[in-house]
């Protein structure tokens, strides 16, 4: 017996089809047209099968790897998502065949946020590559450039805590001031710590002097958002590349604590209502002065990224319904 196509069973028998997820309706489409328009939201990955019903249909039922492969078309048609945190960046470069394939997918009008490779940033990594600027230049930046093509949103570095005391920052940014200055002018770069003994002016001085973003972090490791920038005295609103933010773990909890709680991120178990209004501030703040914003959500912020994002989505409307009274 021939079997119909699932598109044309879908007509004959319309009571049926699945319903849409939770991030592809109608008031999902009016939420993303009044964000504004420099603003861009994603999560950390897009490889959750806990993400059933809220990012994917519920007839697909598909595992981790697969969801690796071929999921990410299927997140691009939500209104509300125009960005990702791209984090097998991290574990080992991209090809640039593995990049345009991703820009493929993405399509027109969507960004990544690259995780550069750990040998730059991490000490105990078994390829390291600490601060190589030709090695970044060659083997991750590259690629990126010429696989990516206009979805290249910005490459972020993110340093571990390294417990650096205040006689060794000095010294740190010194190489980071070097490493920064052998990069290819162009793409858009952010950096992100993890060390509140780097959050300081200096740190900014260096930034800006190469015109690489600050990348800001909601983490156990950082004071809060509002501490960042006055240690910083600047928030890199004269730059021209996007503000780079990532809400990643909630207070009081390790990654792998929060993932034993929180799996399989299908709802938001811990909200968070101080740091979403933070988070809404800041894009703001950032889009009143022309920057394009990245916000990354993470699972392990609050239970559910997808979800985190679509009430951040409704703080940000509801702050600006109170600024225009």
């Amino acid at each position: 017996m021939t079997r119909l196509p699932d598109d044309a069973q879908d007509l004959l028998f319309p009571e049926d089809r699945p319903p849409d997820p939770m991030l592809r309706g109608g008031e999902i489409a009016s939420l993303a047209a009044d964000l504004p328009a420099g603003v861009r939201l994603g999560t950390s990955s897009w490889t959750f099968p806990g993400w059933t019903s809220i990012l994917w249909s519920e007839r697909a039922g598909r595992s981790e790897a697969t969801l690796a492969r071929e999921g990410l078309p299927e997140y691009v048609a939500s209104p509300l998502l125009r960005t990702v945190g791209l984090d097998r960046g991290f574990y080992r470069p991209i090809t640039t065949s593995q990049a345009e394939s991703l820009a493929k997918q993405a399509g027109a009008g969507f960004r990544f946020l690259v995780k550069a490779y750990r040998g730059l940033t991490h000490l105990s990594t078994p390829d390291v590559r600490f601060l190589d600027g030709s090695y970044a230049t060659d083997v991750v930046i590259a690629p990126l450039l010429e696989g990516l093509g206009e979805t290249f949103g910005t490459l972020l570095f993110q340093f571990p805590e390294m417990r650096v005391r205040d006689r060794d920052a000095t010294r740190f940014l010194a190489r980071l001031d070097a490493f920064l200055g052998e990069l290819p002018a162009g793409p858009p770069y952010a950096v992100e710590i993890r060390d509140r003994a780097l959050l300081s002016r200096s740190l900014a001085t260096v930034l800006r002097d190469h015109g690489v973003a600050f990348g800001h972090a909601l983490h156990p490791a950082l004071p809060s958002m509002d501490e960042q920038r006055e240690a910083l005295g600047w928030d890199g609103d004269d730059l021209a590349g996007p503000a780079v933010l990532r809400w990643l773990l909630r207070a009081g909890l390790s990654y792998e604590g929060a993932k034993t709680k929180y799996e399989p991120f299908d709802r938001l178990l811990e909200p968070d209502a101080p740091s979403r209004r933070s988070v809404a501030e800041w894009c703001l703040a950032r889009a009143a002065a022309a920057r394009e914003v990245i916000v990354i959500a993470n699972n392990k912020a609050e239970g559910s990224a997808p979800l985190t994002l679509l009430e951040l989505a409704r703080e940000i409307a509801a702050v600006r319904a109170h600024r225009s009274l």
